[in-house]
């Protein structure tokens, strides 16, 4: 029964990875920046943990390597084969970011590129970006901007390199807000009020902007018309 719990201590850990690289995923400022981040460390950590169970060392994997310590237990070559076979599947079950680095780099810090390193060949592109990268007034914008900030302002001036950058910003980079509406719904559309018409409460649910609430009132009270009512009697 001892040796069944190697595996499954093994696995415990893999999970806890997995899940703590899901939630560091999860949030409404979420970047696809930031998901590259996180999904090129992780990838790397995998790489050290393969290296590691080359060579027997099971420290990368705390709950594995406590019950072995505990119960003065080996893991023998057949075992140690599957474990080093899963972590090289998990290796290759994430996205390849190998053809995302160059507009990584490019997204990132256009000013810091040449022409070679743009990830397009496109003339047009090419020429807009050298105009860019030679603007010192969107040099400044850049320095006092946010990246995503940066590529809106530019999208009147350089509009082809513009839309390049927006096509790979714009798209969600999780499914989380997709997950947040679904579960703003259900918690708005019960059972007991499966009638309610829904869109505008959850457009304030979601809605990143908050109100100010005083502001509303003030400008409903202004413009407020006291009712007058007025009978008319029949003789």
């Amino acid at each position: 029964m001892s040796v069944f719990f190697i595996p499954l201590s093994f696995l415990v850990d893999i999970f806890e990875a997995v899940n703590t690289i899901n939630l560091a995923l999860q949030g409404k400022e979420i970047t696809v920046f930031h998901c590259h981040d996180k999904m090129k460390a992780f990838k790397m950590k995998l790489e050290l943990w393969l290296a590691k169970l080359q060579r027997k060392n099971f420290a990368p994997f705390p709950q594995l390597n406590t019950y072995l310590d505990e119960n003065e237990l080996n893991v023998n070559d057949d075992m140690l084969e599957v474990m080093k076979q899963h972590v090289s599947i998990l290796c290759h079950y994430f996205p390849d970011l190998v053809r995302f680095e160059k507009y990584y780099r490019f997204i990132n810090n256009p000013f810091a590129l040449s022409i070679s390193d743009l990830p397009s060949e496109d003339s047009s592109i090419q020429e807009q970006f050298i105009d860019l990268i030679n603007d010192g007034g969107a040099k400044h914008v850049f320095s006092e901007m946010c990246c995503s900030d940066f590529w809106i302002e530019m999208a009147q001036s350089y509009p082809d390199v513009a839309q390049m950058a927006l096509r790979v910003l714009i798209p969600f980079a999780t499914t989380y807000e997709c997950e947040t509406a679904f579960s703003t719904l259900l918690a708005i559309k019960t059972k007991s009020r499966n009638r309610l018409d829904v869109t505008n409460d959850i457009r304030v649910a979601l809605a990143k902007t908050k109100p100010d609430i005083e502001e509303l009132v003030r400008g409903k009270a202004d413009a407020s018309i006291p009712l007058k009512l007025e009978f008319t009697f029949d003789d």
